[in-house]
This record gives structure tokens, C-alpha cells and sequence, in this order.
């Protein structure tokens, strides 16, 4: 399938889980001029489109050659990283590690050893759930690119 320059924006910005709003904080611009961007109305200067494809971590060829519809292994990597970080970074999934592997009544220590090698894998299932729930329950027709991890 042939992406537009606009598409290929939007796409990554919600691979990323992120608001149109925050996208513009990213990248120090107004939520309109990326509604421009997505809708194809407006094209960003070199500038811009060098930020927006290191935000994203793909080639600019990407962004810009309505044939190139894979952005790349390193995309996918970093929208899984990115996404998470914000899981991991969540009080839920902390105070969820806490109460699962509480050691003699004790809850595990964010001090612990293996504390970062739980959280990573607790926030990875939570993770894999969640994608495994919008690919099941999401109707066809709303679908835009469900990845499972």
C-alpha cells in the first residue's frame, strides 16, 4: 500500500502512541501545522522533516518516497522502547510488581537487583496484552496497523 508524506506521519506518531499535541511539543511546532502535515496540505522545510525523521528514527527517504512503505527494523525497535518506557515508568505497573512479588510478606525493593528485569518483563506482557486486545476487539474497519510484539 502507497503512504503519502502525511500518512507516513501520522503512522509513526500513533506507532509511538502520541497525540497530535505532543507530536507539535516534540517537535516545538503548533498542533495545526502537524494537522497540515498529516492531511497533506502543508510540507515542512529541510529542517523539520531532518527533526521529524530523527524523532521517528527513520530515513527521510522514508518520509518522503510515497513507495517506501517499511520504515525499518529500527522504527519498530523504537516505538516498542519508547512505549515501554512510558509502561514501565506507570505507578500501576509499579505498585503491580510490588504486590505480585512481595518476598515474606514484604514487597520487592526498587533497590533489588532484580527489580528493573521484573518491571521490563511485567510492563512487556502488559504490553503484548494490550496489543493482543485492540488487534481482538478493535472492528476491521478502525484497524490502522495493529502490531503484536
Amino acid at each position: 500500500m502507497i503512504m503519502t508524506f502525511g500518512q507516513k506521519i501520522g503512522y509513526c506518531r500513533t506507532q509511538f502512541g502520541w497525540t497530535q499535541k505532543e507530536l507539535a511539543e516534540y517537535l516545538g511546532i503548533s498542533k495545526r501545522m502537524v494537522c497540515y502535515y498529516e492531511a497533506d496540505s502543508r510540507f515542512p522545510r529541510f529542517d523539520m522533516l531532518r527533526k521529524i525523521a530523527s524523532l521517528f528514527k527513520v530515513s527521510i527517504d522514508y518520509l518522503l518516497v510515497n513507495e517506501i512503505t517499511d520504515p525499518g527494523k529500527d522504527f519498530i525497535e523504537e516505538s516498542y522502547r519508547v512505549e515501554l518506557m512510558r509502561y514501565k515508568d506507570s505507578d500501576a505497573i509499579k505498585d503491580v510488581v510490588h504486590s505480585i512479588f512481595a518476598a515474606g510478606g514484604e514487597p520487592i525493593r526498587e533497590d533489588d537487583p532484580n527489580w528493573e528485569l521484573i518491571l521490563n518483563s511485567v510492563a512487556e506482557v502488559y504490553m503484548k496484552s494490550k496489543a493482543i486486545a485492540k488487534s481482538k476487539f478493535t472492528p476491521r474497519k478502525y484497524r490502522k496497523g495493529v502490531y503484536i510484539y
